[in-house]
């Protein structure tokens, strides 16, 4: 369990990866997202062998997602220098989403504490709603004009 925890973050960090690929290719620097791939790659097969057989399961899985905090904060210098913009800048705007998602994860433990006695089918419908209330809720109070921006693309025609 605890490994598959430490693959959500690996997870994370490839989105965050995902979002910079397409800037790459529109800015005619494809060799930037080839050269981070192949670095996260080396990386990664460096410290697979050691931490598999010294940690196992949660080795392989410490190794998959080490290369990539790495590679995230290369990526989002690399972008920076595309667009003009400094790290920071581009840092800056994921703060609201993270803020969220802590937010989120303490209402689902706090959900988790008051549903122990539910169904275990229960607990993960309710965790998901309770999830998507509270993270939707906190990016309405802080980042409102968000939603205005989303209805005005849904309403064009």
């Amino acid at each position: 369990m605890a490994a598959l925890q430490v693959l959500c973050f690996y997870g994370l960090f490839r989105s965050l990866l995902s979002t910079t690929e397409n800037l790459y290719l529109a800015a005619g620097k494809p060799q930037v997202r080839t050269k981070l791939n192949l670095l996260q790659l080396v990386l990664m097969a460096l410290l697979m062998y050691p931490l598999t057989i010294r940690y196992g399961i949660m080795g392989a899985a410490i190794a998959a997602t080490l290369p990539s905090v790495l590679v995230v904060f290369l990526t989002l210098r690399e972008a920076g220098k595309i667009i003009g913009e400094s790290f920071g800048f581009i840092a800056k705007r994921f703060v609201p989403s993270i803020m969220g998602s802590l937010v989120m994860v303490v209402g689902i433990y706090a959900w988790y504490y008051v549903a122990a006695g539910l169904s275990p089918v229960l607990r993960l419908g309710g965790s998901v709603l309770v999830g998507v209330v509270v993270y939707v809720g906190f990016l309405w109070m802080t980042r409102r004009e968000l939603f205005y921006e989303i209805r005005e693309l849904v309403g064009r025609k």
